[in-house]
């Protein structure tokens, strides 16, 4: 069981002191913008699986610097309303794994897009980095 600093209703209550830095949104959108300067769009690819109950998507976008990233996007197949989303960021020691490991949450009714991390492979041990990318870390070493 998860131990907390804070206990009901402090923990409801609580509001953090980091405030947001004055540069935030422009350093955001200048980001945005140059990654979307490399050009491609978001593609969608439907996985052809066993899966009947939910829809399996192999998802790529351009990144920052232009590095592709991956993740996965599954869907309950029965729906009609907008769905809520959740959104989950695999961190360095892993990687997307595989559209059936990850039904819980599209079984739940939710829409749910798991990303790898950029530079990253689709398994649980890391991929080999874009080329530029690559040639990019030697050059500034």
């Amino acid at each position: 069981m998860p131990f907390n600093d804070l206990t009901h209703p402090a923990l409801d209550a609580y509001r953090s002191a980091v405030q947001v830095p004055a540069d935030f949104d422009a350093f955001w959108a200048g980001t945005l913008k140059e990654a979307r300067s490399f050009g491609g769009e978001a593609v969608l690819a439907r996985l052809d699986s066993p899966l009947r109950l939910i829809e399996a998507y192999d998802v790529s976008f351009p990144g920052f610097d232009g590095h592709p990233i991956r993740g996965w996007l599954l869907l309950p197949t029965k729906r009609r309303d907008p769905l809520p989303l959740v959104v989950q960021y695999v961190g360095y020691g892993g990687g997307r794994g595989f559209a059936h490991e990850l039904l819980h949450y599209a079984a739940a009714g939710f829409a749910y897009f798991r990303m790898d991390t950029r530079g990253r492979g689709s398994g649980w041990s890391p991929g080999k980095p874009p080329t530029r990318w690559a040639a990019r870390r030697k050059s500034r070493a």
